[in-house]
C-alpha cells in the first residue's frame, strides 16, 4: 500500500474538483484541522467526508433540519448529538446523526 501525505491545499483541492459547492473555504480548513489533528491514518474518501459532515450558517438551521426529533435550543445541546465545528465567519460544520 502506498500513502500520501496530504496537505491543507491538497485536501481544498480534492474537494474543490470532487464536489465543488459542499462547503466554503473555511469549513473545509476547519475540516481538514479535525482530520490531521486525529492522528491517525485515514483514507482521503471526499465522498465519505461529504456524507458525513454538513455546513450551516446558523443554528437555526439546523434547527429547521432536525426540530421534530431532538431538542436543539442550545449550541451544547446539540454538541450532545454530534461533533460540532464553530467557524469564524458564524457558520458550523457538524457530523449527521
Amino acid at each position: 500500500m502506498i500513502y500520501q501525505h496530504v496537505t491543507q491545499d491538497n485536501f481544498i483541492n480534492a474537494f474543490r474538483s470532487m464536489r465543488p459547492d459542499s462547503f466554503t473555504y473555511e469549513a473545509l480548513v476547519a475540516l481538514y484541522d479535525y482530520h490531521s489533528e486525529l492522528d491517525i491514518n485515514i483514507e482521503l474518501d471526499i465522498v465519505a467526508i461529504d456524507c458525513e459532515w454538513t455546513e450551516y450558517e446558523s443554528l437555526a438551521d439546523v434547527q429547521a433540519e432536525y426540530s421534530d426529533s431532538v431538542d436543539l435550543s442550545t449550541i451544547d445541546k446539540l454538541r450532545d448529538y454530534a461533533t460540532l465545528l464553530e467557524l469564524d465567519n458564524g457558520h458550523m460544520v457538524m457530523t449527521a446523526f
